[in-house]
């Protein structure tokens, strides 16, 4: 959103809306030079010497675990809790330890 100041001296905030376009769909097949080897990419994902570590960062990699401790301190501090920190380290081990465990919260 831009903000520009009128003659009389009140903001007047502008939208930029987007023209929205039609979107054509097409019923086909994908082409496989676009989209690399299958092959190649089942033998990597087929090691059998993947750690839990190993497994834990290709969901979660450093940027991941940064954005959520951040989150996490503004979260607490927009809560009333200024003096609360946390790094991104305890966040990547309290995630292992969920992970490890196998901790699944269930309805009640």
């Amino acid at each position: 959103m831009q903000a520009a100041e009128n003659n009389i001296g009140q903001l007047v905030v502008r939208r930029h809306v987007r023209a929205q376009r039609e979107r054509v769909w097409r019923k086909q097949d994908l082409d496989p030079l676009h989209h690399g080897n299958w092959q190649e990419q089942e033998a990597w994902i087929n090691r059998k010497d993947w750690t839990p570590k190993d497994v834990l960062e290709l969901f979660y990699d450093h940027d991941v675990i940064d954005c959520i401790a951040e989150n996490t301190i503004r979260n607490a501090r927009q809560h009333g809790n200024h003096y609360f920190t946390v790094t991104a380290d305890e966040i990547r081990v309290h995630l292992a330890i969920l992970y490890q465990s196998g901790y699944v919260q269930l309805p009640r």
